[in-house]
C-alpha cells in the first residue's frame, strides 16, 4: 500500500510539473538515450575505458566533421547530428595516440529514422 501511494504521489508530482509547463523532466532523465550518437571507447585488453580518445563523425560527401573527446569513463556523445541523416551515410572514426582501432560497432536503438545510434570502439595498444 505504501509503495502504491508513493508511485501515485510521484506520478501526480510529474503531472503537476508537466501541467505547469515544465516538460523537460523526461529529457533530463534520458540524456544519453536522446543523444543522436553516443557510445564508448575501450581498450580490448581488460576492456578498460580510454580517456582522451577522439571520435570523428562526418556525413559522407560533406566537408565539416564533428569531433568529440572521451571522458574519464571512455564515453562520448554527439547531440547535434541532424535527425534526417541516414545512419549509413555517417563515417565514424575512433583514434587515440599509441593505439590502433580493432573494431568499431554501431547499432540503432530503434527502427525509426531519428533513432539514436550507439557506437562502441575497441582499441589495442600498438
Amino acid at each position: 500500500m505504501k509503495g502504491r501511494a508513493l508511485a501515485l504521489g510521484v506520478s501526480a508530482a510529474l503531472w503537476g510539473l508537466a501541467y505547469a509547463g515544465i516538460s523537460h523532466i523526461k529529457v533530463l532523465a534520458q540524456d544519453e538515450r536522446l543523444s543522436r550518437i553516443f557510445g564508448d571507447v575501450r581498450d580490448v585488453n581488460g576492456y578498460m575505458p580510454l580517456e582522451g580518445a577522439r571520435i570523428q563523425v562526418r556525413v559522407k560527401g560533406t566537408a565539416p566533421a564533428m569531433i568529440a573527446i572521451t571522458d574519464a569513463e571512455g564515453r562520448f556523445k554527439f547531440q547535434d547530428v541532424p535527425a534526417n541523416v541516414d545512419p549509413d551515410a555517417l563515417k565514424i572514426t575512433c583514434s587515440l595516440e599509441g593505439y590502433r582501432l580493432l573494431n568499431l560497432a554501431r547499432r540503432k536503438l530503434r527502427t525509426n529514422v531519428d533513432a539514436p545510434i550507439q557506437v562502441e570502439c575497441l582499441l589495442e595498444k600498438e
